[in-house]
């Protein structure tokens, strides 16, 4: 039996390819032997099962049961090995240990597709935070910013407020000292009393005061004209006559030239420079041979002690002063006490005027 395999066995195996292990050939070729005797039959076996071998494992198979011919057959298996890779046969080749990871080892090394949606995912969120984290710091800078602008900018305004209100109270103590001097020389220089004749005439309606006042005074220059007619260049309602900047325009127009002006008296409370300045205009007026034109609301006192009251407002005349300006002479074309001319002091005229104005050629 062994003598068989050694003889017959290798002989066989290199010679029949494996596709013809049971065609019509081999058998018509082996089988007469095969059959004679067992032990024939039992190499017929034995060389299919060799020849099977060599075609599903290879030469290296079919020869492991000879020791002595193990590494020169799996040379020559190696060698077929690699002429069928060569070849192109299509049969898929079989990797040499180490010199190829196993398909398991490349899925294993390959992050998943779920895995890497997952680090994606990650990534997007942390650059979201940082940019939130970002944009939240840029945004605290900047409102840092604008509150230190804004609190810088009120400083900035306050000192300017500061200052300007330094600056124009260091106007109104130059003013008032101005004023206060203008009155000193006047007093010195102009009549102690002055008094300038005019066509005295009571208001026509009652609300022609500012009419009945302005013809007054326009009378001091010798125009003699109707209330009507300066009521239509007042612009006078029944609501009245607007402002002393009226009564100082219509003056203008009438007299000619740009002589009157309007000083306002903004404050409820005047103080001592305002009634000064009041004072220095009456008199410089009166010594023209002009009058004023005062606009008052309220009430006030006479030197007499009556009390002279107009809640909605009024206009009235200054024809005279005494006292070096310290008293004047009011004509009043409407007053509810029957008399058409009486004496208050400057200060109290000054009262009267507050929030309102006059007009005068000083």
């Amino acid at each position: 039996m062994k003598n068989l395999f050694s003889k017959n066995l290798p002989a066989f195996a290199k010679t029949l390819p494996a596709t013809d292990l049971f065609s019509n050939k081999l058998f018509a070729r082996w089988l007469p032997v095969m059959r004679q005797t067992p032990v024939h039959r039992m190499a017929m076996v034995a060389a299919g099962l060799a020849v099977t071998a060599t075609a599903v494992g290879g030469p290296a198979l079919a020869f492991d049961a000879q020791p002595h011919h193990a590494s020169g057959t799996a040379q020559a298996a190696g060698e077929r090995t690699a002429s069928s890779q060569g070849g192109g046969t299509g049969a898929a080749p079989v990797s040499a240990p180490g010199s190829e990871p196993a398909k398991a080892d490349l899925a294993a090394a390959q992050p998943s597709q779920g895995t890497q949606s997952h680090d994606s995912e990650s990534a997007k969120d942390a650059k979201s935070t940082k940019d939130g984290k970002d944009a939240k710091s840029a945004k605290d800078s900047k409102s840092t910013k604008d509150s230190k602008d804004s609190k810088d900018s009120k400083s900035a305004k306050d000192a300017k407020g500061a200052k300007d209100a330094q600056d124009k109270a260091g106007k109104a103590a130059k003013a008032a000292k101005d004023v206060a001097a203008t009155k000193q020389s006047l007093e010195s220089s102009l009549p102690r009393d002055k008094e300038v004749g005019i066509a005295y005439q009571p208001q026509s309606t009652f609300f022609y005061c500012g009419p009945a006042a302005t013809r007054i005074v326009a009378s001091a220059q010798g125009h003699d004209l109707s209330q009507d007619d300066v009521a239509g260049k007042l612009g006078t309602t029944v609501n009245g006559t607007p402002s002393a900047v009226d009564t100082t325009r219509v003056l203008n127009d009438i007299l000619g030239g740009n002589t009157y002006h309007t000083t306002s008296i903004p404050d409820r409370q005047p103080d001592q420079a305002q009634a000064d300045q009041v004072q220095v205009d009456v008199m410089r007026t009166l010594n023209g041979g002009r009058g004023v034109v005062a606009n008052i609301a309220g009430a006030t006192t006479d030197v007499t002690g009556a009390t002279h009251d107009f809640p909605g407002g009024h206009y009235v005349a200054v024809v005279a002063y005494h006292d070096q300006g310290g008293t004047v002479e009011i004509s009043d074309p409407a007053d509810v006490n029957g008399a058409d001319s009486y004496w208050i002091s400057t200060t109290n005229l000054t009262n009267w005027m507050a929030t309102r104005g006059y007009s005068s050629a000083g």
